[in-house]
């Protein structure tokens, strides 16, 4: 199995030339086979087109992290741009699986079996227990029921009564037979198997407490009798289930859950960069301003539309900037804004707030009456800034609007610590950024 490191958004890498030395898949048939990679990667995410590009000799991929199989002997990890490979940020997997676990943006690619590395073990566990438990909630309102023949013995006829037994019942009652509409299953067996799978290694308490709960929720079921599972459809009408039962599959055959060095296997994992960059700030910035101190992608009115074709109807239009910031205990602070971005500048080597990330902010400050916008791009992991450390990097002025291009540090962030450390940071940072210009 050969594996080859990107970065989204980095040169593009030579590498077909090398792949086809190494594996022996012609020249043709790797571009095919890299292409269909990215259009399902496309498909999971919701993209508008292929996000890995191949032209001659090279590979690039944009809007994107993660680990994936391309073929049968070929893996690519794409490391996100503000992470960086080994070179720039050593620990950079567990940053980036730390940083999957904060979001919902991140698609679990069970039915890809990857080789992990020992570092990765720990990360990989946390985070296929959290898509489990995930599935599991999402689902659990309407159960996974079917029917079964239930056998039992009682005087009181309660089924179909076995005739022999009506003439010489036992002493306990008429051998009898019913039809039982309930959670003992082969489906839910195959599930409470995965989780006990899972229990005995993770270490989070919260998640170990909820895969206990499902444990609990949905015995007894006859789990010694899964031997040699493999995935099968789903009735229509549990349908909704099928996702779970075949991660639960892929858990009992060890996918990622048996560690032999070399020989380890692991989900692939994929994630829309930008999402999870605006959802790692607005939960790090919810603990550090407080809760009731922001606003979380709220709706402003900016204007209204009104069509002459469609009767009198004047809807409004409305702008969601990520966070707006109300300090009450803090009256030296105005209040601001601050709203994620993550393309747009350094891609193209100049450190500048992107047109179109300027106008937004503007509409930003319009609707909310607030005169300080800062736009939060990702630090690039080249600069030399401490874990939460900010860098402003541009200032416009539009009349008495202000807008702020700042990079953040998110490198290190799955050390000890490490969202404590990040938010207080970073918190501290941004109010004095903006008492200067208050």
């Amino acid at each position: 199995m050969e594996r080859k490191s990107l970065v989204e958004y980095g040169a593009p890498r030579q590498i077909l030339e090398e792949l086809v030395k190494e594996t022996g898949i012609s020249y043709s048939e790797l571009v095919e086979t890299i292409n269909r990679s990215g259009e399902r990667v496309k498909d999971h995410l919701g993209f508008s087109e292929n996000p890995i590009s191949v032209n001659n000799n090279s590979v690039k991929a944009t809007k994107f992290a993660g680990i994936l199989k391309i073929g049968n002997s070929i893996e690519i990890e794409i490391a996100p741009k503000f992470l960086g490979l080994d070179s720039e940020n050593d620990r950079w997997r567990e940053d980036f699986f730390y940083l999957a676990t904060l979001s919902n943006a991140g698609k679990l690619l069970n039915a890809e079996k990857l080789h992990s590395h020992p570092g990765e073990r720990g990360d990989l566990y946390t985070l296929i227990a959290r898509t489990f438990i995930e599935m599991y909630w999402e689902n659990h309102r309407r159960s996974l029921r079917t029917y079964n023949k239930v056998n039992f013995i009682d005087f009181s006829i309660d089924g179909e009564v076995d005739p022999e037994s009506l003439l010489y019942p036992t002493s306990d009652g008429f051998i009898q037979t019913r039809l039982s509409f309930d959670r003992k299953n082969q489906y839910n067996a195959v599930i409470v198997a995965a989780a006990k799978q899972l229990l005995p290694n993770i270490k989070e308490a919260n998640l170990s407490s909820q895969l206990l709960r499902i444990i609990q929720i949905l015995s007894p079921q006859d789990t010694q009798r899964i031997v040699n599972v493999s995935k099968k459809r789903l009735p229509s009408r549990l349908a909704r289930w099928q996702s779970l039962y075949d991660l639960s599959i892929d858990i009992l055959k060890s996918f990622g859950l048996v560690y032999q060095e070399g020989n380890s296997i692991a989900p692939g994992y994929i994630m829309d960069t930008w999402k999870v960059w605006e959802d790692f700030l607005s939960i790090a910035l919810t603990r550090g301003f407080g809760i009731n101190n922001i606003k979380i992608q709220h709706s402003f009115t900016l204007g209204t539309r009104e069509r002459f074709n469609g009767g009198n109807k004047r809807p409004e239009v409305n702008v969601k900037p990520d966070l707006v910031c109300v300090l009450s205990d803090d009256v030296s602070v105005k209040s601001f804004i601050i709203d994620a971005k993550y393309k747009g500048h350094i891609e193209k080597g100049i450190k500048r707030i992107a047109e179109s990330d300027l106008y937004e902010a503007l509409a930003f400050s319009r609707a909310t009456h607030c005169n300080i916008i800062l736009l939060a791009y990702p630090a690039q992991p080249s600069e030399n800034l401490a874990l939460g450390d900010i860098n402003l990097f541009e200032k416009i002025i539009v009349d008495e609007t202000i807008v702020l291009g700042i990079e953040v540090e998110s490198k290190g962030i799955s050390s000890a610590n490490g969202m404590i450390h990040f938010s207080d940071n970073l918190t501290e940072k941004i109010i004095n950024v903006v008492k200067e210009l208050s």
